[in-house]
């Protein structure tokens, strides 16, 4: 239709703003992408797209992690600052969790096997790309194996969701009236808890 011919001229618009023209002799961009980066840019031009059709996105979540642990990259297993930043936007800007795990393997090659502090960051990756999922702002530790998330705006199908595997997994899960979700790990002391919650918050992410 002519509205679609229409979004599509805008997008390509929008676009050719974002990268530039480029060089009739080579590869360089004239646009911003080089100064927002690929993946910011990506980004914006799926917000664009979804503007000029019409469609709302929800509103994006960050959730705030409060466990008590030590997560990070050294210089000592990565000496070079550059990579280590790289590591750490990559990471923290992946969107499914075989990202983080691609990201833990190239990692593993490069520099050696993952001292605790830096196993510790992948753990809290993925984790945070499951909380995103899950619409979590906010999780912290009650006790070594209990975790309290507390839930953003959630849609009537997602309650029904939680409910349902709340239903199913009494010993472990938990709704509260206010629609905090209570993650019960046990009383034995497990050797990595966090990897335990993550694979008791992996299915609730599966629509």
């Amino acid at each position: 239709t002519h509205q679609e011919l229409g979004v599509g001229f805008q997008i390509a618009s929008y676009d050719l703003e974002l990268r530039g023209t480029g060089s009739i002799l080579g590869g360089q961009q004239s646009g911003h992408m080089d100064d927002i980066g690929y993946e910011m840019y990506l980004d914006l031009l799926e917000k664009e797209m979804a503007t000029l059709r019409g469609q709302e996105r929800e509103p994006e979540i960050e959730p705030e992690i409060k466990i008590p642990l030590s997560a990070s990259l050294s210089a000592e297993y990565v000496p070079q600052e550059r990579q280590r930043l790289l590591l750490y936007k990559n990471l923290f800007s992946a969107t499914e969790t075989e990202e983080v795990d691609r990201y833990r393997r190239e990692c593993i090659d490069r520099f050696g096997n993952l001292p605790k502090e830096a196993y510790n960051l992948f753990q809290v990756a993925s984790l945070k790309v499951l909380l995103r999922k899950m619409r979590v702002e906010q999780i912290q530790s009650l006790k070594p194996n209990l975790f309290e998330l507390r839930m953003g705006q959630l849609k009537a199908a997602q309650i029904k969701s939680l409910s349902e595997a709340c239903a199913l997994q009494g010993r472990i899960l938990s709704l509260t009236p206010d629609f905090k979700l209570l993650v019960n790990l046990g009383e034995n002391v497990l050797e990595d808890p966090l990897q335990r919650l993550i694979e008791v918050l992996f299915p609730l992410t599966i629509a």
